[in-house]
């Protein structure tokens, strides 16, 4: 009997702390379709089948807003039957300044606007050899560069201004099976987690909601931009900085003081063990995946010897 009380109490105390930290607002947001009108294009000869077209551009768009869907901290504004698709059609966006994107936000009932212009793609491939194993590896690199700005709908403020710079690289022996489309494809997949995390640091941020000893628990569970295994930077969050000429909100102040490890994932938070301190963590500081190149790699230094399954016996 005491058994059982315990396991439901237990039982309980998890239901009653996931509900508390399940405080986190959902934010509504708009995604109008990213442009790639002046996108700058470089290929090397590899890749010259491969063109950018319109529906490179809309494939981008919608990997944002299925990823952004698929975010329990986000609700994102249906294209279809609304006001948004209306202006969509009628290509009216780039005429808006940040207060009718404000205008038009409240009208469609959207809390922050997410907007955007493919500035470049550029692929090259070229071979490599080492001598060492006798074996020849192709590296495909390639970058995107995606300016894009988020809209306060409420203050009509622009809250981010960034060019996400997003680089690949890819090793590859002769019996790899990557293609340059394959690779091509990598790189959008790449660039589409970059800008959804720019997204949610900026509207959503992930924030230490409950502190016990070596562990914090996190605001957000499953769904987030974070997987088991992922390291995040802690930061102490300070005042906002103010251009003082336009009165322009530029950011927050902040100071790395750590990181931590997630652990667990719950449908509605984390748990992270602590890596890295250099000072006491509190509730409500931010934790963000550092800015890294997410370079896939897929290289093989060894000799290819005529038993190998790599290279079967000519009989």
């Amino acid at each position: 009997m005491k058994k059982q009380f315990f396991w439901l109490s237990l039982f309980l105390g998890v239901v009653m702390g996931s509900t508390l930290l399940a405080a986190t607002d959902v934010k509504t947001v708009a995604v109008i379709p990213f442009k790639s009108t002046d996108v700058t294009i470089s290929m090397s000869k590899q890749f010259t089948n491969m063109k950018w077209s319109q529906k490179d551009t809309e494939y981008l768009t919608s990997e944002v807003i299925t990823a952004l869907v698929n975010n329990p901290n986000f609700k994102v504004v249906e294209r279809q039957g609304s006001r948004l698709k209306a202006l969509e059609e009628e290509k009216k966006f780039s005429s808006m300044t940040a207060g009718g994107m404000s205008a038009f936000g409240k009208e469609i009932g959207a809390q922050y606007l997410v907007y955007g212009d493919i500035e470049l793609v550029e692929a090259e491939e070229r071979p490599m050899r080492f001598e060492s194993s006798n074996v020849t590896v192709t590296e495909l690199t390639g970058r995107m560069i995606v300016s894009m700005r988020i809209v306060d709908v409420a203050t009509s403020e622009i809250v981010l201004s960034k060019k996400v710079n997003q680089e690949a690289l890819e090793r590859v022996t002769q019996y790899s099976r990557t293609t340059p489309l394959s690779f091509m494809n990598l790189l959008k997949e790449w660039t589409v987690k970059r800008l959804v995390n720019e997204i949610s640091n900026t509207i959503s941020p992930i924030k230490i909601a409950s502190i016990d000893k070596q562990q914090v628990y996190l605001n957000q569970g499953e769904g987030s931009v974070f997987k088991i295994g992922s390291v995040l930077d802690v930061f102490e969050t300070g005042e906002k900085i103010v251009n003082p000429d336009t009165g322009e909100f530029l950011g927050t102040q902040e100071r790395q003081i750590g990181a931590v490890r997630v652990s667990r994932i719950m449908p509605k938070f984390a748990v992270a063990d602590l890596v890295s301190s250099a000072a006491p963590f509190a509730v409500g500081y931010v934790c963000r995946l550092p800015q890294e190149k997410y370079i896939h790699a897929n290289i093989e230094e060894r000799p290819v010897s005529p038993l190998s399954s790599d290279k079967p016996v000519n009989w």
